[in-house]
């Protein structure tokens, strides 16, 4: 964590950090380098007793440890959220295919959205070095409106991850080992362009419960309040207790 003043002042003495949960924690500057600005700079650290969203305080002195004021509020995510998120980009071209298989080395989730709104590089971030992906399925099932029934957590890769020409990114793993995500194609364009894919194969994909109940909303959503979205409604082209499989388009 690195705090940067203005002019030179009086030494900073410590940062006073909320994590998100029960625990408040002063943490005194171990270095700091130059005269006006001065950088001072602490590693930071904390155990969370579960993966719930958390929102991070940081509040740094200004120059007395009586004297604090705001500094940065960070969103920490840990995976899908428990709602589909609002206000994503969305699009009228999309399919969507879930096969629970006997033989779980055969499970699969694939999802297209196509032709959709207008997505700029900016949206994307850069998943080769710091920005995560979170594939999310929700249907109402048995506990309301909204609930998150399947998931997938990929994490930024210089391996996994590469640019796709000048319009997005790629993501390669045969293994599936990220939540089954064997593939993953982010393509950026004007509004009724850009384009998003999805494929999961494997006994590591988190399988939902078959049949699903519709309204089935699929979201991929990332650290940079992005998402992707479609809800596909009545009547599916399969539905029972192996496979889900809903196509819809203009």
């Amino acid at each position: 964590m690195t705090e940067a003043t203005i002019g030179t002042g009086a030494i900073h003495d410590h940062a006073n950090i909320h994590w998100g949960d029960a625990v408040t924690e002063n943490w005194p500057w171990t270095s700091h380098t130059g005269s006006g600005p001065v950088l001072y700079k602490v590693s930071v650290s904390h155990t969370y007793p579960n993966l719930a969203e958390r929102t991070i305080d940081v509040l740094s002195d200004c120059c007395t440890t009586n004297s604090l004021s705001a500094s940065a509020t960070v969103d920490v995510r840990f995976g899908c959220s428990a709602a589909p998120l609002t206000g994503c980009l969305d699009t009228t071209s999309a399919s969507l295919l879930v096969k629970n298989s006997t033989d779980t080395s055969k499970n699969q989730i694939q999802w297209k959205w196509s032709k959709g709104a207008a997505t700029v590089p900016a949206d994307l971030g850069d998943p080769t070095t710091t920005m995560p992906y979170y594939f999310c399925i929700y249907s109402p099932g048995n506990a309301g409106p909204g609930h998150l029934v399947s998931e997938a957590k990929v994490s930024p890769s210089a391996t996994n991850w590469a640019l796709a020409g000048t319009t997005g990114f790629k993501y390669k793993d045969k293994t599936g080992a990220q939540g089954g995500v064997t593939g993953m194609s982010l393509k950026t364009g004007l509004d009724g362009k850009a384009s998003v894919q999805v494929k999961s194969k494997g006994a590591s994909i988190a399988m939902p419960m078959l049949p699903l109940t519709e309204p089935v909303i699929a979201q991929l959503q990332n650290n940079g309040n992005k998402c992707w979205t479609h809800t596909f409604t009545d009547p599916a082209a399969k539905n029972d207790g192996f496979t889900f499989q809903d196509k819809e388009a203009p």
